[in-house]
């Protein structure tokens, strides 16, 4: 009887402990189901945080690419080849780096010559952007006078769909450094991208 009893709790405390190991792999696989749909979402600016404010939709990413909406370029030059840009000034900001203000139809834009700090190479970062007409489109896409529904679907997908009749402005902040994507909608157009960075010039 004793031989048996012992099998039997043996038995048991196996039984247990397979239940747990099971219910911790299976916990472990749904966090690990709900990272990675966090971070690979059917959009491209890995969201770590999404709010809605009023009638605005605040979105925050940790995508560095932010500092380069017209892509990844080492000079002005380079620049002026990818967009039919106008240069109109270039000076020197009080830390000595060189500003660039370009122009397009009614957008304005400035760009900085400094160095990534990521790979150490000197790139044309975005310092504020002023793009009011449809003349400039943005990286993944986006310009002015594409509808409401496309530009949440872009920046971020099926998760923010609930907001989409509340929202009259997006914003989009940088999780990593100072930038901020302002987007205007009016009758379910978008009119306007401000970017804004905290690099002061003057």
């Amino acid at each position: 009887m004793k031989k048996k009893r012992k099998k039997n709790l043996k038995s048991i405390k196996y039984l247990i402990f397979t239940s747990i190991l099971l219910s911790s792999m299976i916990c472990c696989e749904r966090v690990g189901v709900k990272k990675s749909i966090h971070s690979n979402h059917d959009n491209k600016f890995e969201i770590i945080h999404q709010e809605q404010r009023g009638d605005t939709l605040e979105i925050v990413s940790t995508n560095r690419e932010l500092f380069f909406p017209f892509g990844q370029c080492t000079t002005p030059s380079e620049l002026l080849l990818r967009y039919p840009f106008v240069l109109t000034a270039q000076y020197k900001s009080r830390d000595d780096k060189n500003i660039f203000l370009y122009t397009l139809g009614h957008n304005r834009l400035r760009f900085i010559l400094t160095e990534d700090e990521f790979d150490d190479n000197s790139k044309m970062m975005i310092v504020d952007a002023k793009i009011i007409d449809h003349k400039l489109k943005i990286r993944d896409d986006i310009y002015v006078g594409m509808s409401k529904d496309e530009l949440v679907n872009i920046l971020c997908g099926s998760i923010c769909k609930e907001q989409i009749d509340k929202i009259n402005s997006i914003t989009l902040i940088s999780g990593v450094s100072g930038i901020w994507y302002y987007y205007t909608l009016i009758d379910g157009k978008l009119v306007s991208v401000m970017i804004k960075t905290d690099y002061s010039i003057d």
